[in-house]
């Protein structure tokens, strides 16, 4: 009798877990919309859109411009977010992209593809706003490697 109220009660907080952590997965927002925070001279403007498709892994857009004195710089980067604890879209996370920038400075202009990964951290604030840190490597045609980061603002959509 005794371990049929063991297993009773295991069963019981079993059943619980599922259905607590499904009510919890159905609260998730489905998608983000952030800015990254810049303090630069430079005016530069991106807005990253990002879509959750299961419950551990979400794909983003992110177009981008920059314009300054003699230059300007546009593009977008575009990649899958991995959450390492299937809360997506907070928590850790692992990452990989493309990216595609035009740059010209000064007249001369070049167009560049490349690909990377990239890791972070997203955190909701509230229910609605977030704020989150990456970092991450990029290869650039030509051979060029570049440091991808940021913090983001954000807001569930």
């Amino acid at each position: 009798m005794k371990k049929k109220g063991i297993c009773l009660v295991l069963v019981m907080m079993l059943v619980l877990g599922i259905l607590g952590g499904a009510a919890l997965a159905g609260q998730r927002a489905g998608s983000v919309i952030s800015t990254d925070v810049r303090m630069d001279l430079n005016k530069f403007v991106n807005l990253e859109y990002e879509k959750v498709i299961s419950s551990n892994l979400s794909l983003y857009v992110k177009p981008f411009i920059g314009l300054g004195l003699g230059f300007t710089d546009m593009g977008a980067m575009a990649g899958a977010k991995y959450y390492l604890q299937g809360t997506a879209p907070e928590g850790l996370w692992i990452g990989g992209f493309g990216l595609i920038e035009y740059a010209s400075i000064f007249g001369f202009s070049d167009t560049a593809f490349g690909a990377g990964a990239n890791a972070g951290y997203k955190y909701f604030i509230t229910d609605k706003f977030t704020v989150e840190g990456n970092a991450g490597l990029a290869y650039v045609s030509g051979g060029v490697f570049e440091l991808i980061w940021g913090i983001n603002v954000g807001m569930a959509l």
